[in-house]
């Protein structure tokens, strides 16, 4: 018998959800619908930064591992950041991976922070942002550099930037 949960993802997880800089953390069983955890929302970051920025139709998503895998995104950590300003989330995380880049590989360095610098742009090309977030990842020693793509990619095909 389980309590909470669904067949592939069993139990509770605790959730964080921030919105207009007010965190709420919370234990919800999963398989809940993302909806009822984080509100109505134009644009979620989900699963932490490695999640990618998804647009509302994620809100009809249950939070279940394999429905987030199926949906593009990834559950991660249970971390959503709502916001209305999809394109300005995504300059900030971007700018974030491209610091945080440890300098080893020369892929991720190089790679993140022209994607950062690209999307930060007045005049975003998001030929260079295509080419990069689909032909980039595997590339780097780490995850990084995916999770940088991921958040390139999902901007790209979830909103008009």
């Amino acid at each position: 018998f389980r309590a909470a949960g669904t067949e592939t993802s069993p139990g509770t997880a605790l959730v964080t959800v921030n919105r207009d800089g007010h965190t709420v953390v919370s234990e919800v069983a999963l398989g809940t619908r993302t909806g009822e955890v984080v509100g109505l929302a134009n644009a979620i970051l989900c699963g932490g930064y490695f999640g990618g920025l998804q647009p509302a139709s994620i809100l009809d998503v249950p939070l279940d591992y394999d429905a987030y895998t199926t949906a593009g995104s990834g559950l991660g950590c249970a971390a959503f950041t709502v916001t209305d300003d999809p394109l300005g989330l995504g300059r900030a995380v971007a700018a974030y991976f491209a610091a945080e880049s440890s300098r080893q590989c020369g892929v991720c360095l190089n790679g993140t922070k022209a994607m950062a610098e690209t999307l930060a742009a007045d005049l975003v090309d998001v030929e260079k942002l295509s080419r990069w977030a689909t032909t980039l990842p595997g590339r780097g020693a780490c995850s990084l550099l995916d999770g940088a793509c991921l958040l390139i990619r999902s901007l790209l095909e979830g909103f008009r930037i």
